[in-house]
Order: C-alpha cells, then structure tokens, then sequence
C-alpha cells in the first residue's frame, strides 16, 4: 500500500488528485510498518539501505505533513515515528565514511523534518479555529 501511495500521490507529477483523509491517516502506519521490516534486513549493507529507507520514509512524512495535520492524525504518532528512526540510525554501529555521512545527512533531515511538522500541524490548529470562528459568527 506504501508503494501505491507514492506512485500515486508522491511521485506522480501529473497527478493533482490530494489522497483521500482515510489514506492520510493510514500513511503513518504503512511507514511504521516498513521501518520496523527494516530490522529484518541482513547483509554487509544491512546500516546502509536501513538508512536509505529511513531516509525515504520520513521524507514522505514530511512532504505530506500538512495533509497529515489536516486529516487528523495525531502529530505525537508521527513525532515517535521520526523519533524512532532518529533512534535506531544513531545505535547502528557504523564504519564506512559513506554510510556516516548518510546518517549525518539523516540526521539533519530528521530534526528540520520535526520543526517542519510541528509548524503544519500549528498552521492545521489555526485554520481549525478560524473555521470554527467563521461558523460562530454565521450561526449568530
């Protein structure tokens, strides 16, 4: 479902349709679910495409941060996502200088990612009031 998501939705640039707010709100899950597989992966390149996928998922979530905020899901379930990603790329243990700088890259990524987040889900808040302002004043 991830994969139909994206060519949907994330890839597709001909494509203007906004997902679905069912869709939105299954999106973190379907990302939890392929970061958590990760930890099945096996290799002498296992850090090296976790990282990558990390990198991927959460780049998703940040470009759909405002979609997220307004279709409801709780910014909390999406932060622990990121959180968690931040957590397991800081404990792999890393050698090679390309795989470093991948977590590095990660890294930053993640914490501009938060702010980014944060701040869709304020603007989502203020939006939501105005609304609710509009309605009260219509209903008066």
């Amino acid at each position: 479902q991830i994969c139909r998501f994206c060519l949907t939705y994330v890839f597709n640039t001909e494509n203007v349709r906004e997902p679905e707010q069912q869709e939105y709100r299954e999106l973190p899950g379907l990302i939890r679910k392929c970061v958590d597989e990760t930890q099945m992966v096996k290799g002498e390149d296992t850090a090296y495409r976790r990282l990558l996928l990390f990198r991927e998922a959460a780049g998703i979530l940040n470009a759909e941060r405002q979609g997220l905020a307004w279709s409801g899901v709780p910014e909390e379930e999406v932060l622990q996502i990121l959180e968690d990603m931040e957590k397991e790329a800081g404990e792999m243990q890393i050698t090679r200088e390309k795989v470093l700088k991948l977590r590095e890259v990660l890294l930053e990524d993640l914490e501009e990612y938060r702010v980014n987040l944060h701040r869709a889900y304020e603007n989502a808040g203020k939006h939501s009031e105005s609304l609710r302002k509009q309605e009260e004043r219509r209903s008066e």
